[in-house]
């Protein structure tokens, strides 16, 4: 007797599994574009571009030195290819944040400057 239920347990199981991953979100497409941010010696923004298309790409760092320095702005990534900027800072010791986005893809990352050298912490 307990091993009937036993089987109609597993059996349940086992259908609730299938149910789950038949209504599960699967994206159809994963996006072509991605973007990373790295530091080192500066930051580094880039974009990989998978598309068919060109696109802009916004980006964004903001940290300290004697005081508040933020520099912005945008450049072009053609279609098919991979672009990259790096951004050289200076601070005894400061925070850094970083961001970029290009084709609804974004990143934004936060970190501090030892001398010239970038460190985000994951």
């Amino acid at each position: 007797m307990k091993g009937k239920y036993l089987a109609y347990g597993i059996i349940a199981l086992m259908m609730g599994v299938a149910i789950t991953s038949a209504f599960s979100f699967k994206p159809a497409h994963p996006s072509p574009i991605k973007v990373y941010i790295l530091g080192g010696i500066g930051c580094k923004m880039g974009v990989i571009n998978d598309a068919n298309s060109a696109i802009t790409a916004n980006y964004s760092i903001m940290y300290w030195n004697m005081g508040n320095h933020r520099v912005e702005g945008t450049f072009d990534v053609p279609p098919n290819s991979v672009a990259e900027k790096t951004f050289y800072v200076f601070s005894g010791f400061s925070p850094i944040i970083a961001s970029i986005n290009a084709g609804g893809e974004a990143m934004s990352r936060q970190g501090y400057i030892l001398l010239f050298f970038v460190l985000f912490p994951d």
